[in-house]
């Protein structure tokens, strides 16, 4: 009597862990084992532990762990895992329905320098002649000098994204168009010049033979800019079924209305067509997001001199992007 019991816990073992229940496994969805007691009763979990002719532990859905006598267990049906074709198949049709256009956000953190167009300054006032004095202006000495400026400040942009569609069976690189209008503000502690100071009382001859040196002041001078944005993309990485990664590569017109200045007697608005941006984004799409992802972006832009009065600007930026 007792070898035949132990007889039937070796069969009732080799049910109970290698059995899948029919119809699940061809289904390929089930999702949870399939325990049933002599009793009658039928519990769904995941079995987690089992020591066979003695016990099992199942995990019911609740996140509850129950113990049940080896003798007491009829039948264990296991789960049968997702057909990894099935699944396969399912991820292809969510990359292919995930939208490829949509509205962008970006926050950034800026360093930058401007320097603005070099300027004539005049030597003025009376130098002496020995028997009197005379105007310095009459012998036309002059020296060039500009601004130069460094700081820092913050930015947002608000724009658009369209991009090809990733294709899971094809190649992991995509190409895409952007275009964002922002507004970037700036604190430049700016070196700029004053003009020559007036060599009074020197000799006219000693004047004249001379060069000049320009005087500068500091000050803390603050930059409004709007920028425009009109570019390309160029993606470059890697495509799995949970995720695509890689690096984003981005070229960019970026005309801009600047206000430099601003609260100052230096203040003067200007327009410059001229602005180039490039960014390199380190990014992570995944398939079903439930709202625009967040983005690590670097950019640099540079706007040349284009006028008299127009200054030169270059800003490094890091900060993140969402899409």
């Amino acid at each position: 009597m007792r070898g035949r019991a132990v007889a039937f816990g070796l069969i009732l073992a080799a049910d109970a862990t290698f059995s899948p229940r029919p119809a699940d496994a061809a289904a390929g969805d089930a999702v949870a084992d399939e325990i049933r007691l002599r009793d009658g009763r039928v519990v769904e979990g995941r079995v987690v532990e089992q020591a066979p002719g003695r016990w099992l532990v199942v995990e019911t859905g609740e996140g509850r762990r129950r113990t049940f006598a080896w003798d007491t267990v009829e039948e264990v049906g296991v789960a049968a895992a997702p057909r990894p074709m099935a699944m396969h198949a399912a991820m292809d049709d969510a990359w292919r329905r995930r939208s490829v256009a949509g509205l962008t956000y970006e926050l950034r953190l800026n360093l930058s320098t401007i320097a603005l167009p070099d300027r004539t300054f005049r030597v003025d006032g009376l130098c002496s002649t020995g028997t009197g004095t005379a105007p310095i202006a009459m012998y036309g000495q002059s020296a060039r000098a500009g601004a130069l400026g460094f700081g820092g400040g913050v930015g947002g942009r608000l724009g658009f994204m369209a991009r090809s569609r990733l294709d899971p069976d094809g190649a992991s690189s995509w190409w895409g168009f952007r275009a964002s209008a922002g507004l970037d503000l700036h604190a430049y502690h700016l070196r700029a010049p004053v003009g020559i100071p007036e060599p009074a009382g020197e000799l006219c001859s000693n004047v004249a033979k001379s060069s000049h040196a320009v005087g500068y002041e500091s000050s803390v001078q603050l930059f409004a800019s709007v920028p425009i944005t009109v570019g390309g993309l160029v993606a470059l990485g890697k495509l799995d079924d949970a995720r695509w990664k890689g690096v984003v590569l981005g070229a960019a017109w970026s005309p801009s209305v600047s206000h430099f200045g601003v609260f100052s007697s230096m203040a003067r608005a200007h327009m410059n067509p001229l602005g180039l941006e490039l960014t390199v984004d380190l990014t992570v799409i995944h398939p079903v997001p439930a709202r625009p992802e967040p983005h690590v972006r670097v950019a640099f832009f540079f706007a040349p001199q284009t006028g008299a009065a127009q200054p030169a600007i270059g800003t490094l930026s890091v900060g993140a992007v969402w899409y």
